[in-house]
């Protein structure tokens, strides 16, 4: 049986149009597949991808410990979150061996040079532009070095951070959920999800910390 096109005036056989069809059908599935997102393997994740948990982990705790959203361009609370990142992961690269962190433990003080602070703070926020001022009631101080600031050392407690997935949406951002535990009896303290987007400021960096940074978190609720 034949098929005739009437609109273009064209006499198409109908082996044709089927295969036409196919390919059309197959194009479409491709294309609708590539768009999908991708729920990555937690336990495969890159390094640059684990170096998140720093961020994400500390921004858990600021935010359950304080009653917070996440609302960074508040300088307090983009201070506290700081605090929190640089207290727990002082060392994702060697920061001390260059002089950017100078860790007193007698004292208890973290000396930390304002350039790391500011590419610590490009992981914890997209909106960054520059470091605002101090709160007056900030724990951090800054250093009779204008260029350094003082934060002061503190204990996790028995707590640690887990990425619990990690999905690459077909927009291109990814959405994280990531999760503060017990240590003892690895009970969920609160979990959070996180829309995390590509760093620009990384862009320019040799050996950036922070690939991505983050766009927004929601709190999750217990079932």
């Amino acid at each position: 049986m034949e098929r005739y096109i009437t609109a273009l005036s064209y006499h198409v056989p109908s082996e044709t149009v089927h295969i036409f069809l196919d390919i059309t059908i197959y194009v479409f599935l491709y294309i609708t597949a590539s768009e999908e997102a991708q729920i990555l393997p937690v336990e495969s994740l890159s390094a640059k991808q684990q170096n998140m948990l720093a961020v994400m982990d500390s921004l858990n705790m600021c935010m359950l410990e304080n009653d917070w959203e996440y609302t960074p361009e508040d300088p307090a609370f983009l201070w506290t979150a700081l605090f929190y990142t640089i207290g727990n992961y002082p060392n994702i690269r060697d920061n001390e061996s260059t002089g950017a962190i100078k860790i007193d433990s007698y004292e208890g003080i973290m000396t930390v040079y304002y350039k790391l602070i500011q590419e610590y703070a490009t992981g914890i926020t997209e909106t960054y532009e520059e470091l605002p001022a101090l709160p007056a009631d900030c724990c951090v101080m800054q250093n009779a070095d204008t260029e350094y600031y003082d934060f002061p050392m503190g204990d996790r407690g028995i707590s640690y951070g887990k990425i619990a997935s990690w999905t690459v949406n077909a927009d291109g951002t990814n959405t994280v959920v990531t999760e503060l535990r017990a240590a003892d009896d690895e009970s969920l303290i609160g979990a959070y999800e996180y829309t995390l987007v590509d760093n620009s400021y990384a862009d320019g960096m040799a050996d950036p910390m922070f690939a991505y940074t983050v766009r927004s978190a929601t709190k999750l609720q217990a079932d």
